[in-house]
């Protein structure tokens, strides 16, 4: 994998070559799905960039929509390879929610990242609902569970990355305060 490039960066930027390699053939999804013996959620998964594509496949759709040129068709393989190696995360995947998974997928291909800590008002309206503070102030809501579960999971993950740290631990904290 390229530095700083996440597995969301590489398969969006494979889908991207992709999607308008199938769009200047004029075909349509559902049409190559079919040549090509997919299912068209297979096809659906590769140009949304849900899943990667292995090398047999990648070869066969090229060859298909006629890409010849040996430079692009390199690079659309070094593409392939890299989008597919796992990422640090991905050891978690039977613990962590995927949607959790999913968001530190996109957090890592992000340009910016907006970070949250649990804030408790004394006189709530609603005393299940937990408040989140980004650090530019704004607020959202969620239930206690939700939350608990999503801080605990990413704090865990956080510190399997980066070790133990003193954000880190108040993040487990808030999460176990919250049970």
């Amino acid at each position: 994998m390229s530095d700083g490039e996440s597995p969301l960066t590489l398969r969006r930027r494979l889908r991207t070559e992709l999607r308008e390699a199938r769009l200047r053939t004029g075909l349509t999804q559902d049409q190559v799905a079919a040549a090509m013996g997919w299912s068209l959620a297979k096809m659906n998964r590769i140009e949304r960039a849900k899943s990667g594509i292995n090398v047999n496949d990648l070869t066969a759709l090229l060859r298909f929509y006629d890409i010849t040129d040996s430079q692009q068709a390199g690079e659309l393989f070094a593409l392939a390879r890299a989008a597919r190696q796992s990422p640090w995360w991905s050891r978690y995947r039977k613990v962590a929610p995927p949607k959790l998974l999913e968001l530190i997928d996109c957090e890592s291909a992000a340009a910016a990242v907006s970070q949250f800590e649990v804030v408790q008002f004394e006189d709530a309206p609603d005393e299940n609902i937990v408040f989140l503070e980004s650090t530019r102030g704004d607020f959202i809501s969620a239930a206690p569970e939700e939350t608990q579960n999503y801080l605990a999971a990413f704090g865990r993950i956080t510190q399997a990355a980066l070790g133990p740290s003193d954000s880190v631990g108040r993040l487990l904290e808030a999460a176990s305060a919250m049970a």
